[in-house]
């Protein structure tokens, strides 16, 4: 399962109560019988006590977006982690578990 990837950092805090920490993308083409095209979007956002990861998938014209906030989480660290996914190709139903596999705390948004 390897596609197209891209990335941006973003590391000054913009002070907005939500600011950007990172973004990864990553493309998937058509294998007929096997995927569909897709997108895997993997960002995190600095928020007011933690941080906020979220996986975006779009596909056939849909985004389907999961997003938890982590209490206590540095930028610093959400942007390892959203590196962590991306580089390994996190899908949908599995980047939480991932996620609590390292300890991480979670809360869905």
């Amino acid at each position: 399962m390897n596609g197209t990837k891209n990335s941006e950092y973003y590391t000054e805090n913009s002070g907005l109560e939500h600011s950007p920490i990172g973004r990864f993308c990553a493309y998937y083409s058509e294998i007929e019988g096997l995927q569909k095209a897709h997108t895997l979007i993997y960002s995190a956002d600095a928020a007011p006590g933690g941080a906020e990861l979220r996986l975006t998938c779009c596909q056939d014209g849909q985004e389907k977006e999961q997003a938890v906030f982590c209490p206590g989480l540095s930028s610093r660290r959400a942007q390892q982690l959203l590196r962590y996914l991306y580089e390994n190709a996190a899908g949908p139903d599995q980047w939480q578990e991932l996620l609590a596999d390292l300890g991480l705390e979670m809360q869905p948004l």
